[in-house]
């Protein structure tokens, strides 16, 4: 549950607005061979995962895509549902677009662009017979390796030439891997970090101390919610035996984005919500009701459990473990503060 604050903070930033009648086909690993090989034009297919806040940002622009251009076809696939084939094609980050042509592919673009610029590097794959590779952040790389601890990931890109000292800069932010090593209390990152010349200077110290003042003030509020939402539930009868239902992708960002605007809200539950959907995050599911705890919505949570939300729910967590939802938020809530003295520690170990 360690990544689940980060996920679900990812979930801040998304963009996520999915056409009515889409232009993207949504592939599967069993169909994927026979699809790229058969289709009558190239293939420009997104491996993405419902986790990644970055895929989340370029769904739309992949979408928009779709819908101008006509020299190929668009496609996207699930990596964590489709580990093999994502491992096939070498897609080491996301997202990842490959490009394919009577069924091999010859050419991939990774991370985030603007459409236009997107759609100037796919042409130069369309156009030409060798592979085309855009050149790879590897501070972003390693920052996604900390991320998901990859261990073995971090030791390659390093050997490799990646410097721990080089942040990842997106807009105006800048992610140090030092840090983000810190903040997720992952003490075999950091001691491989400093053995490959990582420092601690004052400005990641700084980030440090400023994220982990942010995580405190995040669980503190998440805390609160979870408590006002049980006081709440307290007070109605629902029965707390429900039938599941399961929610897509095109609903859950719907409800995301209309979390704080009680309007909005009201309308997707006239149009028939289910308080307590079950949403899949690829790694664990979450429901309406803990999306609103999580982003302390009251207007959220006031609404949810006026119509019967609960927090008996059953739902998965990382490990793949079904629980009631109160469980899940709880063990949450448990490992953030874990990993928030974690990380304390750690920082402190490197002030002298």
């Amino acid at each position: 549950m360690k990544k689940t604050l980060l996920l679900c903070v990812s979930l801040l930033v998304m963009r996520g607005v999915v056409a009515e009648e889409s232009k993207v086909i949504e592939l599967v690993a069993e169909e994927f061979a026979s699809f790229v090989e058969n289709a009558e034009k190239p293939v420009v297919v997104d491996f993405y995962a419902t986790w990644c806040g970055p895929c989340q940002e370029m769904k739309p622009v992949f979408e928009e895509l779709a819908s101008e251009e006509e020299a190929c076809v668009f496609a996207s696939i699930n990596i964590d549902k489709a580990p093999l084939i994502a491992a096939q094609y070498h897609v080491a980050m996301i997202p990842a677009f490959v490009v394919f042509k009577e069924g091999k592919a010859c050419g991939k673009i990774e991370g985030r662009l603007p459409k236009g610029e997107l759609w100037v590097e796919l042409e130069k794959i369309l156009a030409g017979d060798t592979m085309h590779i855009l050149p790879i952040d590897h501070a972003q790389e390693l920052i996604m390796a900390l991320s998901q601890k990859n261990i073995d990931v971090v030791k390659t890109l390093l050997s490799e030439g990646a410097d721990p000292n080089v942040p990842w800069v997106v807009g105006a932010h800048s992610f140090f891997p030092l840090e983000q090593a810190v903040l997720l209390g992952y003490q075999e990152g950091v001691e491989l970090l400093t053995n490959s010349g990582a420092l601690m200077s004052k400005e990641v110290e700084e980030a440090i101390r400023s994220k982990i003042v942010m995580h405190e003030d995040f669980l503190e509020k998440m805390v609160a919610s979870l408590k006002y939402a049980e006081e709440q539930i307290a007070m109605f009868n629902f029965p707390e035996s429900q039938e599941r239902v399961s929610g897509n992708q095109d609903l859950l960002s719907r409800f995301t984005q209309a979390i704080q605007n009680r309007e909005l809200l009201e309308k997707l539950l006239e149009e028939g919500l289910d308080v307590n959907t079950v949403f899949s995050l690829g790694v664990f599911e979450t429901t309406p009701l803990a999306l609103a705890i999580f982003f302390d919505s009251r207007i959220a949570l006031d609404l949810l459990i006026s119509k019967g939300a609960l927090l008996t729910t059953e739902v998965e967590d990382v490990q793949g473990v079904k629980k009631s939802l109160r469980a899940s938020l709880q063990e949450t809530i448990e490992e953030a503060r874990k990993t928030i003295t974690q990380a304390r520690e750690i920082l402190a170990s490197f002030i002298v």
